[in-house]
């Protein structure tokens, strides 16, 4: 049933005058309005088969940022009719439209989480002298009711906290208002109990009543501009997220141009995407996971995708069973999703048996782990007659709105409408589709622009628009992967999106004019790094060279006072099948800058192997170095695609693809001739680790080597120094650390002053029912896995950009299985994920590939 928008909004003020200044500032009216809320009862005679009498007698609603829990004792199945718009005469009552509807005798309770006032709603139909006890509380205190009464009601002990209204010994039809109580509560109130007694019956009335709409002034807000978060650094996409077949992608609205974020093996079809931008966490499910990709009514798996570890597998098993969300014919598989304020929004749809589809707000604790529902909004799904009214394309939230795609039936562009529900008010809005505009997937980015995504069938392109939050959407923008439009089931869309990226961590100053949003970043891309090893993290994480592994520079050399020239070897890898830019800015006039002229510019082949250049300022003139000795300055490396066209005016902003490398450099005459040929370390008895390495050039000023430990790659501790023997010629030193840490240690050497070694990294108490060997590998790897039992694995091995480059079902015995996979000519050189997913969950381990 539909409403006139300026109707409902009048419906929904109260008159202010009656609250204090100060209450009506911190609350707002909001109505549960039955039209777009459902109450669990029953269906042709019975309790419907996919709701127990305990979920119908106890059921929870969203009111605004408040919560309303409305139990009663009906226990038998006849005496609970639900929402119905069977009683018409709503003339000069608390509600308009649809009601819920009991039989006879009982008790209802409406409990608000956090107190209310102006607490407004009616009653029907109360006659054949039934009667209705109406008490009120906050907390443990009573509240006066007022009761107001059709022509056939009498009142007593009204304006009380226990009113009663009792109908005369007659029959009110259901389009008349003379059996009508409305009911009022100044408040603060936060229970109310409607106690029915004395119900009578005759041959035209079976002692039925109805409770309209439920009004009341609450407290709380939905913030706006939550997505902001996910603002992108100057210059980067505007990203949202969305499905296609057993793939996440993250897509570029303005150009279409999509990246891949995972791929779940598990299923090829996704549905009901939510993304969490402070947790960084998709949430999604299953769909179609039936035979011949049919709807299965007992997948009720809410799964999860935590971007931090790169790991996804189920969060909840069973959403009925785990949170007590009745789920229908279509189980969990065909709905939509939206992640907002904190909460999971989960839509569960409906069908022919069942005849409502329903919006969850899912609480979450601080780990993210599910804890308490309410029910937020609600749509007619099918007619008795199969007709369908509304089938969800999608949702989503913005700013308080939720926004709802319906599709209706879209084969004949039938029953399409764009819904708006405000989430504090309860007011809702639909839209018809302009001419030729079809509602799809929903997205929302972190401007909160509305989008809306798909295509018409799985042989189509995926397109994405615009959508201007009531009935129409802008030019379609074809959705392209690796330059090629993509086609299949598009299973939902989601929310704002940004990607962990590599920044640069010189001091803020080398930043340039917006050292927040204008810095030094680049997404990461395949094959594509300074050196071996590239940092992906959310932001920008401090002003030392101990922030990020930078590992480009082997050695890197001191820089003499008052020299016309410096230079050194970088490490280079790209293997992207097109060239990149190499560009090094060294501060020479100690600035605090990275200014263009202080620029060197390299072009990088590509190839299967890292390669190794000389990068030098020789014989530089127009610059007077001015660098005092004791002090330090700073060097940049960035590489990029060199169709990205970075040039030496670019020591800040944004690239898509590559890596910013920094180091801070020395200014000293001291001599440091020492190279190191290798660093290794390794674990001894399970318990201790050793570390070894080889060098040359020592002299009579080599002074010995620091070897640093640290848990987390970025905070370093000195656990020895050894001196050097300061002869000429290759040297062996090694060192015992009897007291690693227990689970990963980070290790490396700083040799002189500024000069450090690679970074190695040793696990004590590794989980020794998942390893790899050898680690890194060349031509294949061995997998050891341990079963539980007799079961079918998943195995899946996905490059650094999540790239699926091998997949294949194992079984595995109970114990110890063996697996050995050949690693393919065509993979580069990297880092890869190898997963292991059975029916204890996903288990992962870095290989690294060497070529």
């Amino acid at each position: 049933m539909r409403k006139i928008a300026n109707c409902r909004r009048m419906l929904m003020t109260v008159v202010l005058g009656i609250l204090p200044a100060a209450l009506i500032a911190q609350c707002t009216n909001h109505t549960l309005d039955w039209d777009y809320r459902e109450f669990f009862a029953r269906d042709n005679g019975t309790i419907r088969t996919y709701v127990s009498l305990a979920q119908s007698q106890t059921q929870y609603y969203a009111f605004g940022a408040n919560r309303l829990t409305i139990t009663h004792n009906y226990s038998t199945n006849a005496n609970v009719a639900g929402v119905n718009a069977g009683h018409t005469g709503e003339t000069g009552s608390n509600g308009s439209g649809a009601d819920v509807e009991f039989i006879g005798d009982g008790t209802i309770t409406l409990t608000f989480a956090s107190a209310v006032s102006s607490l407004r709603f009616s009653l029907y139909d109360i006659d054949l002298n039934q009667r209705v006890n109406v008490s009120a509380l906050n907390g443990a205190s009573n509240t006066n009711v007022n009761l107001t009464g059709g022509a056939n009601i009498s009142i007593s002990n009204n304006n009380t906290a226990n009113a009663r209204a009792t109908g005369a010994n007659s029959t009110s039809g259901n389009s008349s208002t003379a059996g009508n109580v409305n009911v009022s509560i100044t408040g603060p109130v936060t229970q109310v109990t409607l106690q029915i007694t004395n119900t009578a019956t005759n041959r035209n009335e079976d002692g039925e009543f109805w409770i309209s709409d439920i009004t009341a002034c609450s407290s709380g807000s939905f913030p706006n501009n939550y997505y902001s978060v996910s603002r992108p650094f100057t210059g980067m996409p505007s990203y949202i997220l969305t499905s296609l077949d057993g793939s996440f992608y993250y897509v570029d609205p303005a150009t279409g141009n999509a990246k891949l974020l995972f791929t779940d093996a598990g299923h090829n079809r996704m549905n009901s995407i939510a993304y969490d931008p402070y947790r960084r966490q998709v949430y999604y499910t299953y769909s179609l996971t039936g035979a011949g990709n049919s709807v299965n009514s007992s997948q009720k798996t809410l799964r999860r995708y935590d971007y931090n570890t790169n790991t996804y597998g189920p969060l909840v098993n069973n959403i009925t069973t785990t949170l007590n969300i009745p789920t229908f014919e279509q189980g969990i598989e065909s709905a939509a999703a939206a992640f907002y304020n904190g909460n999971l929004y989960l839509g569960v749809e409906g069908g022919s048996q069942y005849t409502k589809s329903i919006v969850y707000r899912i609480d979450l604790n601080a780990s993210g782990t599910p804890t308490t529902f309410s029910q937020v909004y609600a749509q007619t799904s099918e007619t008795s007659g199969g007709t369908r009214l509304h089938d969800w394309s999608d949702f989503v939230i913005n700013n308080g709105n939720l926004y709802d795609f319906d599709g209706g039936a879209v084969s004949s562009l039938a029953n399409m409408d764009f819904y708006r529900q405000n989430l504090l008010t309860g007011v809702v809005d639909n839209y018809t589709p302009a001419a030729g505009v079809v509602p799809r997937q929903a997205a929302v980015d972190w401007s909160g622009q509305l989008y809306n995504v798909g295509s018409p069938n799985a042989s189509a392109s995926g397109t994405i628009s615009t959508y201007n939050g009531t009935d129409n959407v802008g030019s379609a923008q074809n959705i392209t992967y690796n330059g090629v439009a993509i086609t299949g089931s598009w299973g939902d869309a989601g929310e704002a999106f940004r990607p962990f990226c590599d920044f640069g961590d010189a001091p803020i100053s080398y930043e340039g004019a917006d050292p927040t949003w204008g810095l030094a970043v680049h997404e990461p891309l395949a094959n594509l790094s300074i050196g071996n090893t590239l940092d992906v993290e959310w932001l920008k994480r401090g002003a030392s060279t101990t922030e990020d592994t930078d590992d480009g520079i082997p050695f890197l050399p001191l820089f003499a006072p008052g020299n016309p020239h410096y230079f050194f070897q970088a490490q280079v890898f790209n293997n992207t099948g097109s060239p990149a830019t190499l560009i090094a800015w060294l501060d020479y006039n100690a600035n605090g800058v990275f200014d263009p002229s202080e620029g060197r510019t390299y072009t990088i082949p590509s190839s299967a192997s890292v390669q190794t250049l000389w990068v030098s300022w020789l014989y530089m003139t127009g610059i007077s170095p001015t660098l005092v000795s004791g002090t330090n300055t700073y060097l940049r490396m960035r590489i990029a695609p060199a169709s990205a066209g970075m040039t030496t005016n670019n020591p800040t902003g944004y690239f898509d693809g590559g890596e910013v490398e920094d180091y801070r450099v020395r200014v000293d005459n001291y001599p440091l001739a020492v190279n190191l040929f290798s660093f290794d370390a390794k674990v001894v008895n399970k318990t201790a680790v050793h570390l070894n390495w080889e060098v040359s050039g020592e002299d009579r000023q080599s002074t010995g080597y620091q070897v640093l430990r640290s848990r987390d790659g970025q905070n370093w501790e000195n656990i020895g120094l050894v001196a050097a023997r300061q002869t000429s010629g290759k040297q062996y030193y090694e060192l015992l650390d009897k007291h690693p840490y227990q689970g990963v240690s980070y290790y490396r050497l700083l040799i002189g002053r500024d000069k450090y070694s690679d970074i190695r990294t040793i696990t004590i108490g590794a989980d020794q029912s998942f390893t790899l060997s050898p680690n890194p590998a060349r031509d294949q790897v061995v997998i050891s896995v341990k079963g539980q039992t007799r079961e079918q694995a998943d195995i899946t091995i996905l490059s650094i950009d999540g790239k699926v480059v091998y997949t294949a079902k194992q079984t595995l015995s109970s114990g110890m299985n063996t697996i050995t996979i050949p690693l393919s000519k065509s993979w580069s050189a990297g880092t890869y994920l190898v997963q292991v997913a059975d029916a204890s969950g996903t288990r992962q381990q870095k290989l690294v590939i060497r070529r």
